[in-house]
């Protein structure tokens, strides 16, 4: 019977088409996976004995088999091996396979495979937490020496699996595989993926700093891939793939890294402990700094969210509101905030007159530039000290019945030198320290640099808790409404902190550092901190822990030309499920519908696309035009005041993207579906060309009925384009926009 089954699966994956890595010679056939479950020996395991089987939820043991099966997928767990399979529920074979958990114990590397098993080692629980009603399946691993306990937890009504591991034993650990599938040094292909003709890895980046970008990359070509915190693996022409993502954000950086040889994926872990030039945890010289090590009775590592899902774009939705379950977003019962940024209009160059005369022109020019119902901002940035008298200018946009907002920088130093930071002390704290005492260091006691900008301060340091301190009771107590928090990422650095019992790895000190500002806030003027009164918004940040933020910047800085909307764009396309899940709101960074302060004046087709792409990104609406320049203050005018348009922006739902498969570059596509709700598909097209191009909509993979007839309306030129039915074409100018509301017509 065996050899028969690998015969028929063998010629199924030819006729199906599967991956040319499945053929390539140097590596073993498809099949190879059945190695994995030979009966080998004996650890005395009884045979069909049923753990659990309710609500769709089945976990059984036959022999050396450990079924754990849920509606969209299943585990095979070869006790006797110590490797576990990974399937769809409707596939014979498995998607990922020779999975098993590895983490470093005292500077040794442990496997669960090279552990052992016994009976009285599984155990079954029901349980119900925030997830709802399930069960938690524990796997121990033991020998003489060492304990690795793996758990699984499914929900009834949850489409994912979600897994974590424990030790057991004084431990210390700077590396914790939950996943790792294949064999160090064996040449297996890890995956199995028949017939997909476009295969992609989701590089998620760990923070928005340097623009970097998200890339959907082909799966089987190049080097190794690492993403962080978060990667999908998909096919994008039938959209079907798996996430598969930490959930957990409080200890550890978490890497998903596939390992390749000529193209093959035969390796592949998701784990806590990355660090790399990515996570921002290197000096100017591109030295690595390692990930802090965990120590204890018990180390638990990261909990990691594994989905399969037809459509890409929904598991990351679920993952991100998987997040949004164990870590709820910080509240905000107001509207999405619009109004105004100093720093693309005059960078550093801010003052008394040009903070008013803003406030001025949006009371007087832009009545429809709001969310509807809340007071619009108007926000210094960087340089604020320069607007004097400030407290005089506090008062006067009050009196325009505005909010106003400002900025700050909790983690950085930026004199220049070793020497400067010993000469010089912060006044805030009465020089109590100097900021040489604040710096985060490394084992020497060295101060740790954050590539070329700035240095990071020590979130754990009574010095920089007390700088923070200072700065949000005066910024409260002055009147202000908003901050934005930035270079964050230089918070969460991995070092050797000042208080190790609240931090030894990066996260930790962010998490610890982010806590006091909160409560910073919340003590000013002998006020709670309610969430709806003071609007916290990170900028240059890790995307996560994200429960003490309002919003997150979903990029870099933008400016005003289509370049830097289509590097928005990118952001938008592979991080739109951020927006209402793990922050209330994503930031598209200012809007400028002119020039920014470092470039030229741009285009009516650029302020216009700029204004789309914010509007599309489910976040802030904050523009930053210089309005004394008669040109910037015409188009301002005529362009924001747009009052379905901010309506849509302040629904706070951001756009799909339509395809998966643009690597670096934006999609041109985007989508939201409101037909539930109000009957209404959006779609927005961007030209990203100088030259006019003929656009053909199709229908199906949009995600409407070709045999049904819908009226379109231009939201931009506010014009009813008539009825479409089956095929759609429109022609966009170079550098374009569309933004379309479509609803069905009844045909009666």
């Amino acid at each position: 019977m065996h050899l028969r089954y690998c015969i028929i699966v063998s010629l199924c994956i030819i006729l199906a088409g599967a991956c040319s890595s499945t053929v390539q010679p140097q590596f073993k056939p498809d099949d190879s996976y059945e190695e994995d479950f030979n009966d080998t020996g004996g650890y005395g395991f009884k045979a069909d004995k049923t753990y659990f089987d309710e609500n769709n939820i089945l976990v059984r043991q036959t022999e050396y088999e450990l079924l754990i099966q849920w509606p969209f997928g299943k585990i095979v767990y070869n006790v006797d091996t110590g490797l576990y399979n990974i399937f769809r529920q409707e596939q014979s074979q498995p998607v990922i396979r020779r999975v098993y958990t590895e983490v470093s114990i005292n500077d040794e590397t442990i496997k669960t495979l090279t552990l052992t098993r016994n009976e009285t080692g599984i155990t079954v629980t029901p349980q119900t937490d925030n997830f709802g009603n399930g069960v938690k399946i524990s796997v121990k691993n033991s020998d003489d020496l060492h304990t690795i306990i793996q758990n699984y937890f499914i929900y009834t009504d949850r489409k994912y699996i979600l897994m974590d591991a424990e030790t057991e034993g004084e431990v210390s650990t700077n590396y914790f595989a939950v996943m790792k599938a294949g064999k160090d040094g064996e040449n297996y292909d890890v995956f199995i993926f028949n017939a997909a003709p476009d295969l992609r890895f989701l590089y998620v980046p760990y923070d928005n700093d340097g623009w970097e970008r998200y890339n959907a990359k082909p799966l089987n070509t190049g080097d190794d891939d690492e993403s962080y915190e978060v990667a999908a693996i998909f096919e994008n022409t039938s959209r079907r793939g798996f996430i598969t993502g930490s959930v957990t954000h409080d200890i550890w950086k978490t890497g998903i890294r596939t390992i390749k040889q000529k193209g093959n994926v035969t390796g592949f872990k998701a784990y806590g402990g990355a660090t790399s030039l990515h996570t921002r945890d290197a000096d100017a010289a591109g030295n690595i700094y390692p990930h802090g090590a965990v120590s204890g009775a018990s180390v638990k590592s990261p909990k990691i969210f594994f989905g399969f899902y037809d459509d890409w774009r929904d598991g990351m939705e679920e993952y991100g509101k998987a997040n949004g379950i164990i870590t709820p977003p910080l509240k905000w019962d107001k509207g999405t905030p619009f109004g105004w940024n100093s720093w693309g209009a005059y960078d550093g160059n801010i003052n008394y007159t040009r903070y008013v005369s803003v406030s001025d022109y949006m009371k007087e020019y832009l009545p429809g530039f709001s969310n509807g119902e809340d007071e619009i901002y108007t926000n210094i940035d960087s340089f604020w000290y320069q607007v004097q008298p400030l407290d005089e200018a506090v008062k006067y946009i009050k009196n325009n019945g505005q909010l106003l907002g400002i900025y700050h920088t909790p983690f950085t130093c930026w004199h220049g030198s070793e020497a400067e930071l010993k000469s010089y002390s912060p006044w805030e704290i009465n020089y109590a320290y100097t900021w040489f005492d604040l710096v985060l260091k490394d084992k020497t006691g060295k101060p740790l640099r954050y590539g070329n900008m700035g240095w990071p301060l020590d979130p754990t340091h009574p010095g920089v808790i007390a700088y923070n301190d200072y700065y949000m009771k005066y910024f409260r107590d002055m009147g202000f409404s908003y901050v934005k928090l930035d270079f964050m990422s230089h918070g969460a650095m991995e070092g050797e902190h000042w208080d190790k019992t609240k931090a030894v790895t990066g996260i930790q000190a962010y998490n610890y550092g982010m806590k006091n500002i909160l409560n910073s806030i919340g003590q000013s003027g002998g006020k709670p901190f309610t969430e709806d009164s003071f609007f916290v918004s990170l900028s240059i940040a890790p995307v996560f822990p994200s429960q003490y933020a309002h919003s997150r910047r979903i990029s870099c800085d933008i400016f005003g030309t289509m370049a830097d909307t289509q590097y928005l764009l990118n952001s938008v396309s592979y991080g739109w499920w951020i927006n209402n899940s793990v922050y209330p709101y994503n930031d598209p960074d200012y809007i400028v519908m002119y020039k920014s302060y470092n470039q030229g004046p741009t285009r009516l087709t650029e302020g216009i696309s700029h204004y789309i792409a914010a509007a599309i990104t489910g976040g802030l609406m904050l523009f930053s035009d210089d309005i004394s320049q008669t040109e910037a203050a015409k188009r301002v005018k005529e362009i924001l005041n747009n009052e379905e348009i901010n309506r849509l922006a302040a629904d706070n739902k951001a756009f799909r993207p339509l395809e998966g498969n643009t690597g670096t570059d934006p999609n041109e596509f985007f989508i939201r579906d409101d037909r539930e709700a109000d009957g209404y598909f959006y779609i927005a097209y961007f030209n990203f060309t100088s030259q006019s191009k003929n656009i053909s909509v199709n229908f199906q993979r949009t995600g409407l009925d070709p045999s049904k007839t819908y009226a379109v309306w231009d939201m931009i030129s506010h014009n009813d384009l008539g009825n479409i039915t089956g095929k759609w074409t429109f022609t966009a100018a170079p550098e374009e926009t569309k933004l379309y509301k479509i609803k069905e017509r009844n045909n009666q």
